[in-house]
């Protein structure tokens, strides 16, 4: 059952090779981005170093050199602390972020630390974690909008 929605605040943008578009959702040094890969479109985060958006699938990172990254007015949104399977919450609605190419299960943005550093990845109700590369997380921060 579908239970991400699109909101008024916040805006996908074209964008290619590492540029971070003006008004961009940042986290630490990152935008938060999604690109089209292996018929889904997948949740990550946008480095200037490596020139475009970075995803964790099938266990490594892979990096996009086109992508979107989510623009708006942040002011609208905040980050929930999670763990094990990802459930909507009647007050607070997650922001659309992509799907699997198996069966369009939907993608929810969610953030988790590693290693001293953000990491951006995906959760899902399919999901009792948020993957991200080689690295899974059990306790983990999902984006919600009010």
């Amino acid at each position: 059952m579908a239970v991400a929605q699109d909101h008024f605040a916040a805006k996908w943008v074209e964008s290619s090779g590492g540029e971070i578009p003006p008004n961009s959702f940042l986290e630490g040094n990152y935008a938060i981005g999604r690109g089209h890969f292996k018929d889904g479109i997948h949740i990550g985060y946008v480095d200037k170093d490596r020139k475009g958006l970075v995803i964790g699938w099938g266990g490594k990172e892979e990096i996009l050199h086109n992508y979107e990254v989510l623009t708006g007015d942040k002011s609208h949104f905040h980050w929930v602390e999670c763990s094990g399977v990802c459930r909507s919450q009647s007050k607070f609605i997650p922001l659309k972020g992509g799907y699997e190419a198996e069966q369009n299960k939907e993608l929810y943005i969610a953030k988790a630390e590693h290693d001293g550093k953000i990491r951006i990845g995906k959760v899902g109700q399919h999901l009792n974690i948020m993957t991200y590369a080689d690295s899974y997380f059990k306790k983990f921060d999902r984006f919600f909008f009010f």
